[in-house]
Order: structure tokens, then sequence, then C-alpha cells
């Protein structure tokens, strides 16, 4: 299992401090939550059906018609490799260009399958070299990276489209995309999306409702139904659909939160740069990088602060926190365990 934050629970246990008592800063979704409201009794009673308005309602959203709504992005991660490798002839191994920094869950799902002789794997740093795009059947950019923080624009990811070979893939995760929404390659391609490209949105990050497990899935029409295939009927359910119809219809409260989280993200970004030299983010979360970070970790967690620490131990990942105690709060654990 790939370790992710939020695990606060366990974090309580581990250093005998109770949950209530913690600051939790270990994930970027918004601590802004969307205000469902009551959800009515039919909805909990009933089976889910496609045509609640979900799907309309994301198609305008998320400006593009060719869309699946799914668990959580997670289920499309999982998913998808298993369609492209089966597609693939059995002959070859299925080239896969993955980011050396990034969400590992994309390197895990491709893992499983290299494992079985059917993929292999390759990774670019920041950027793929324009040879590696060139030969990829598969390439797969986490727009933007988390917790790398590194972007790419819509434009640079549609040459790179264009410059693949025949027959292969491009994966876009735009898991943290909902700030900048205008900045999404979905702009190109409001019609549906080409056989070559699938795109990966969630809803937990931007509208603060991550327990949900909705994310949706753009993809070609013959690449979502092999999706649908594999996870079946139901794979959302009833309440939350309704509660995600809701908040993506909720235009006024979109724009309410993107302007308060933009002046968060200054602020924590304001924050974290007086006691780290290299701080970048992207609004809901930053990430410091520091040679100490399983120390500096490790100390801010005895104070009852949790943070991410990031996969190659050289890097802190801040989420934003809700209230004006929680700052102050966190400056002052700050103050204490930044020499």
């Amino acid at each position: 299992m790939i370790h992710h934050g939020g695990k606060l629970l366990e974090m309580a246990d581990k250093y005998g401090i109770p949950s209530e008592e913690w600051l939790d800063l270990s994930t970027g979704i918004s601590p802004f939550t969307y205000p469902v409201g009551d959800i009515p009794n039919a909805v909990w009673n009933r089976l889910p059906e496609e045509q609640d308005g979900l799907l309309e309602a994301a198609q305008a959203y998320y400006g593009s018609m060719s869309c699946l709504p799914i668990a959580g992005s997670q289920a499309g991660i999982q998913t998808v490799p298993q369609i492209l490798a089966a597609n693939h002839p059995k002959s070859e191994s299925l080239t896969v260009l993955l980011p050396a920094v990034g969400y590992k869950e994309h390197q895990h799902a491709w893992q499983q399958l290299e494992k079985a002789g059917r993929v292999s794997v390759e990774f670019y740093l920041n950027e793929p070299t324009k040879l590696q795009i060139k030969s990829a059947d598969v390439l797969v950019v986490i727009n933007p990276n988390n917790p790398s923080t590194v972007k790419f624009r819509s434009e640079t990811l549609k040459q790179w489209l264009a410059d693949m070979p025949d027959n292969s893939t491009l994966i876009v995760d735009e898991a943290f995309m909902d700030i900048t929404q205008e900045q999404s390659i979905l702009r190109f391609y409001p019609q549906g999306v080409p056989d070559n490209l699938v795109v990966f949105r969630s809803l937990g990050k931007f509208f603060g409702l991550a327990g949900l497990r909705v994310g949706f899935l753009f993809a070609s029409e013959s690449n979502i139904r092999s999706v649908q295939e594999i996870l079946g009927p139901w794979s959302v359910s009833s309440p939350a659909r309704f509660a995600a119809k809701k908040a993506l219809l909720d235009l006024e409260w979109q724009a309410e939160n993107r302007t308060r989280l933009l002046e968060m993200g200054k602020r924590m970004k304001s924050l974290l740069t007086r006691y780290f030299d290299s701080v970048d983010g992207r609004t809901l979360f930053y990430t410091a990088m520091n040679d100490r970070a399983p120390e500096l970790f490790e100390r801010l967690a005895e104070q009852g602060v949790l943070v991410r620490l990031c996969d190659e131990k050289n890097a802190l990942r801040f989420g934003l926190p809700l209230q004006e105690a929680q700052w102050q709060r966190l400056e002052k654990v700050l103050d204490c365990v930044i020499e």
C-alpha cells in the first residue's frame, strides 16, 4: 500500500495526542467543504441512476462532453492501465513514461503490470525529453504535479500529444486544476477527447469533499465503455452523485472559494518562505524543500501538527489551515521547530 497524507487517527495513536487536538495539514484538500445540506431520503433509498443530471453538470463544469463519473480519480488511475495494456500487442512491452516525483498511485498501478511482464516503466524528471515523448506508448503527466508543483501549459501538452507515436496515449491527471480551470487541456476538446487522450479530474480537492470519493474520467467513448465494463454498475453512490451535482452547479460558491483559496495560498507561501529557502505551491498545497525533512516532520508531529513528508524524504508539503487560530498555531510551532 502507498502511504498518503490524512492518516490522522494513526498519527494520533502513534504520538499519544487526541485526534481533535491536531492541526492536520497533510493533504491538499480545501479546508472549505462545500455545504451539501440535507440529502432527501429517496436518494438514500434508490440505486444510482445515470439520468440524475450529474453527467450534464460535470460536462458543463469541466467543459467537455466525453465524461464518466467514477469513485474518485483513483478508480481511473487503477483501471486505465489495465485497459491500455490489454489493448497493446502481447508480443511487445508497453513503454510507459512516468514523472519521477508525483502522486505514487500512478507508478504503483503501472508497476503492478510491469511485474507481470506486460509493461516497461521509465521515468522523467521535471519534463520529458523530446526523445522520450517520441518513443513512449503511454505518457503520464500530473498537471499540476503533486507534490513537486511543476505545471505545464495546456498548449504544451497538446503539442506533446501530437508528437507522440501512433497508437500511443497521453494521460493527464488534473486533480488540482480547479483553481485554474481555463488552463485545463480539456478546453481544446469541448465535444469530447480523442482516443489517445485520457484526463482525470477530482471533485474532492477543490470542493473539500474528498470523503465522497467522486472523480471524473474524460476519454473516448470506446475507452469509457472499457472502464465501465471493469468498474461495473453503481460505482458512485446516489448520495455522492447528489452532492457532486449540487456542488458542480453552484457557480457562486465556486467563485467565492477560488477567491479565498488564492488569498490563503499567498499567505501560506509568504509564511513558509520565512522558514524555508525553497518553497513553491499550487494554492491548495505548498512544498518546502529541506534536507532535514524527516526530522522536521517528526518535530512538527510531536507538536500536533501533521504535514506530508514527501516520498523522496527531501521535502514537506503543507495544506491550508481553516481558521485564524490555526494559522497562528502553525506560525508558533514553526518558530519552535525551525532553527
